[in-house]
């Protein structure tokens, strides 16, 4: 009789602790899900002001041209000139940004992103 009272505490107690087992896992879950969503939302707003501030910058860029064309073309420059010069200054505008992109787009932006996935990490 005490025998068969052993085994059916040990499988009460058994099975008590794989319920808390799996609770516990369950709570881990949860918890993984939680901090992942934060991440990824934190990720995905950076991203969109990103793409929203490039735009942005772009577009004031474009009516700087516009701007410094025109202000050629009152000082004394032709049109197609003018628009020349513009046009040559974005371009090279743009191969200085192209060559030095790994220092001033790339490597910023990664380490933003690093910085958002790894900082509650280090909080901890």
């Amino acid at each position: 009789m005490g025998e068969l009272n052993d085994r059916e505490n040990w499988i009460e107690k058994a099975g008590e602790t794989t319920g808390f087992f799996i609770e516990y896992i369950n709570q881990q879950k949860e918890l993984l899900t939680l901090e992942w969503s934060g991440k990824v939302s934190k990720l995905v707003g950076f991203s969109l002001l990103l793409i929203v501030v490039l735009g942005l910058s772009g577009l004031i860029l474009l009516f700087l041209g516009f701007a410094c064309a025109h202000y050629l073309q009152e000082i004394g420059y032709s049109a197609s000139r003018s628009y020349l010069l513009v046009a040559g200054g974005a371009f090279l505008l743009f191969l200085l940004i192209w060559l030095l992109r790994r220092y001033i787009l790339f490597n910023p932006v990664l380490r933003i992103f690093l910085g958002i996935i790894y900082d509650e990490e280090k909080e901890h």
